[in-house]
C-alpha cells in the first residue's frame, strides 16, 4: 500500500515461485537431440511431479520428445500489483470505467452474470 496526503493506493504484493528445469528433448520431426530449459510457477500446492508433467505436455504439443527432465533451481518473484500497474503503458480498451452505485450491494455473483450477459453468452 502507498499513500501521500490525500490517496491511498492499493494492491496486491505476491511472493511468486519460479521453478527451473534441466531439459534433454529429442525433436520428433527430424530425432535430433536437444538440451533446454523450462520455467514454471509454483506455489505451496503445486507440486514438482506436476510441474514436470505440464512442461511434458507442453513440450510434447510441440513436437518434442521430453528424455528428462530434471529440476535445477528455485527463485522467488516479488509481484507488487501498485509497482507493475504505474510501470504499465496505458491500454485503450475502447470502454469507459464502470462503476457501481453502491459496491455493499453488489456481489461476485452479480458481476459474473452481468459479464456473460455483456459477452452474450
Amino acid at each position: 500500500m502507498q499513500t501521500n496526503e490525500n490517496t491511498v493506493v492499493l494492491g496486491e504484493v505476491t511472493d511468486v515461485l519460479l521453478w527451473g528445469f534441466k531439459l534433454e528433448l529429442t525433436d520428433r520431426r527430424t530425432g535430433e537431440r536437444l538440451e533446454g530449459y523450462a520455467v514454471e510457477t509454483g506455489n505451496e500446492d503445486y507440486e514438482l511431479d506436476d510441474a514436470a508433467q505440464s512442461i511434458r505436455n507442453r513440450f510434447g504439443a510441440m513436437g518434442y520428445s521430453v528424455n528428462s527432465c530434471t529440476f535445477d533451481t528455485e527463485r522467488k518473484y516479488t509481484y507488487d500489483a501498485v509497482k507493475e500497474f504505474e510501470a504499465a503503458e496505458p491500454t485503450n480498451t475502447g470502454k469507459e470505467p464502470q462503476e457501481t452505485e453502491d459496491d455493499e450491494k453488489s456481489s461476485y455473483k452479480d458481476e459474473i452474470e452481468a459479464t456473460l450477459a455483456e459477452l452474450g453468452e
